[in-house]
């Protein structure tokens, strides 16, 4: 019901706040308490007053004061519960990123390429026999050579480690003590501009970087499989007794292990522009260009036409 004064009249906005919902009404309230805690109480050319910590003032300004409003009345309007409800945490998520390289290998191929230990050799046979259908090559025809048993095993596994910043709704941070009067804030707008610009160029130059060096290591990865693959031919096809095949076999042994060493180096300094999100540009640095040197110096397929030239000479 609305009563009206006979003294006063009832301006338009007088009228609309009688018809509002109870609702509507409290939310206004709390908004309104809301703005008494967090503004700020100093006069013009007076330091900064404030009830609450800076960070929460900041944060005032900045977000949606209905959704605030409500926590603060959802808190009892109680200040201190209030503050340590707005508060965050920052936690730590750890992601693990590997890289595996698998091939088809007979017992004799992971003693005499692979350079296992009986130990290892044994392991590995006994975890291909826990799946005989798709980690062993039996008799029955599924072997390429000889009808040999191969087994599908792992040559190598690395990995990057990577760590995500996951923010909550609940954050903590370290504030001064709230008797000290903060600092005034200082309006910087076009340097937060710059540096978001800056921020962006970065993140674009990281993702190109990170692109071409998964290429690098993949490249590497795959020529390491074929002169792998390459040695093994010459073991099964060829006299290892002959002269020409025992320094084919050694040559291609000493490639595999520059290679190797490349991929190691790769590794390691992906490893580090993973951990620093490319910044700088990793590319550039010494261990990765020699890497990149040794691996574009090795071609698999020039390797196997000289083999194959000298094999036919060998049979002329």
């Amino acid at each position: 019901m609305i009563c009206f004064c006979s003294c006063h009249i009832l301006y338009s906005c007088d009228i609309t706040y009688c018809f509002l919902t109870q609702d509507v009404k409290e939310k206004n309230a709390a908004k309104a308490k809301l703005r008494r805690l967090c503004e700020d109480k100093a006069k013009h050319g007076e330091a900064p007053k404030l009830q609450v910590p800076a960070w929460l003032h900041k944060e005032w300004k900045q977000r949606d004061h209905l959704e605030m409003a409500m926590e603060y009345r959802d808190c009892g309007f109680d200040k201190e519960k209030f503050i340590k409800l707005r508060e965050r945490t920052v936690t730590n998520e750890e992601n693990h990123k590997s890289t595996v390289a698998v091939g088809w290998y007979s017992k004799e191929d992971m003693l005499k390429v692979l350079h296992w230990n009986a130990k290892k050799i044994a392991g590995a046979v006994k975890i291909c026999e826990q799946d005989p259908l798709h980690l062993i090559r039996t008799e029955k025809g599924n072997c390429e050579y000889g009808g040999e048993e191969e087994y599908y095993v792992t040559t190598r596994e690395t990995g990057a480690l990577e760590q995500n910043r996951l923010k909550k709704d609940e954050r903590k941070e370290i504030t001064k003590d709230d008797s000290e009067e903060p600092m005034p804030e200082v309006k910087l707008d076009r340097l937060n501009k710059d540096k978001q610009r800056l921020l962006a160029s970065q993140s674009s130059a990281a993702m190109r970087s990170k692109e071409i060096f998964t290429k690098h290591c993949d490249s590497v990865l795959q020529k390491t499989a074929k002169l792998r693959s390459l040695q093994s031919d010459l073991a099964k096809h060829y006299d290892n007794t002959d002269e020409v095949v025992r320094k084919s076999i050694k040559a291609l042994d000493m490639d595999i292990g520059k290679l190797d060493d490349s991929y190691n180096k790769l590794t390691e300094v992906m490893a580090e522009g993973e951990r620093d999100d490319y910044a700088g540009g990793c590319l550039g640095s010494k261990p990765c260009a020699k890497a990149v040197q040794n691996e574009a110096k090795i071609r698999p397929w020039n390797a196997k036409r000289h083999f194959k030239k000298i094999a036919k000479q060998e049979q002329d």
